[in-house]
């Protein structure tokens, strides 16, 4: 199995000292996620790892019964992130909703979770007309469509709508309750798909009269980008991406403007701390709301030495195999319910590379 997490700038942990087997699994603490079907899974990955290791995996298959018979069901977390291997093992809930997925001797990256859970330079892409709809996720240079939870056309709810609609005598009037009817499957749709990608920018591309019955009735305008009118149901993933090009440009200066907004406010309430002192005393004492990293800043842990807070292990993190204490500073604000984002130079460029907001 290989891992389907995006990995831009990890900060390298020596492979040798991690070993195989090892195993990372990402799981959603919801109805989904039943006691028996934990069980199905320890069994399958303990039958998959003796094959493939023999009596080598043994140590791992013991700390993975180990760390998923003692998972938290009730835990009052979203998702939990589990990883083992001969010589680590550690368990992190989050109050992110996290898909199911699996990946094995892959060794563990918190920063790749971070890309994966907010991801730069993303959006969802929704196409319409007055008869179908899909839904894309983008980023620069990609479109990938989203398999959606309703039927896509709207002949799918003519049964559904029959009764409600057949004191109508005038075609027109039919039509229109449809295509409201249409519109708010297809928002409701949406808003479950940006709870899913926390609440990504939207692009919405349709004819200007199905645009403008949307703009109406929408509960999702605030993620809402930009409107772009024309009839481009049958357009290829490149030919949208063309025509979004004019507005991507636009997707990392909204970001940033957004995150200096946010840096400001804080600063204004005195809920703001920098550098790498400073971020590590708040985020330990649970107070970190949003922690901003530049991209590649990483901080030797085992040099740390501000009155011994940062020089000892943190719940049995050890600095034989964690290298960098900014990774430490990830997985903590995560796990307090935070956000992380890695930023640009720029934006940092006065607080020496690392920031955070507290909570008010």
């Amino acid at each position: 199995m290989n891992t389907i997490l995006n990995n831009d700038n990890p900060v390298k942990i020596e492979k040798d000292l991690f070993h195989h087997p090892a195993i990372t699994l990402l799981l959603p603490l919801d109805k989904t996620m039943l006691a028996e079907h934990l069980k199905e899974l320890t069994q399958k990955l303990e039958k998959e790892l003796t094959e493939q290791y023999d009596q080598k995996a043994r140590p791992v298959i013991e700390k993975l019964r180990n760390n998923l018979s003692k998972i938290n069901f009730n835990s009052g977390k979203k998702s939990v992130v589990v990883f083992v291997s001969p010589v680590y093992d550690k368990t992190i809930y989050l109050d992110i909703p996290l898909e199911e997925k699996i990946m094995m001797d892959e060794h563990f990256e918190i920063r790749d979770l971070v890309n994966s859970l907010y991801p730069a330079d993303k959006y969802l892409l929704l196409v319409q007309s007055a008869e179908n709809f899909k839904i894309f996720l983008g980023d620069l240079y990609h479109l990938m469509k989203i398999k959606v939870n309703i039927p896509d056309n709207i002949a799918a709810y003519k049964n559904d709508l029959a009764e409600k609609i057949e004191y109508f005598t005038d075609t027109v009037d039919r039509k229109e309750v449809m295509l409201d009817k249409f519109i708010h499957h297809i928002d409701k749709e949406l808003e479950n798909l940006l709870n899913k990608y926390r609440n990504l920018p939207v692009f919405i591309i349709g004819p200007e009269r199905m645009n403008g019955h949307f703009k109406k009735y929408t509960h999702n305008e605030k993620s809402i980008l930009e409107y772009i009118h024309g009839n481009y149901d049958d357009a290829k993933p490149h030919q949208l991406l063309n025509l979004l090009q004019p507005y991507l440009k636009d997707l990392k200066i909204i970001e940033n403007s957004n995150l200096a907004t946010k840096i400001e406010h804080a600063q204004n309430a005195n809920k703001f701390s920098f550098g790498i002192e400073e971020v590590w005393r708040n985020v330990m004492a649970g107070k970190g709301k949003l922690l901003l990293v530049e991209r590649n800043f990483s901080w030797p842990h085992n040099t740390i030495d501000t009155s011994g807070n940062l020089n000892r292990d943190i719940d049995g993190i050890n600095d034989e195999f964690v290298k960098d204490a900014v990774d430490i500073l990830i997985e903590k604000v995560l796990e307090t319910g935070g956000e992380v984002k890695f930023v640009d130079t720029d934006l940092l460029s006065n607080f020496q590379h690392i920031g955070l907001a507290l909570y008010y």
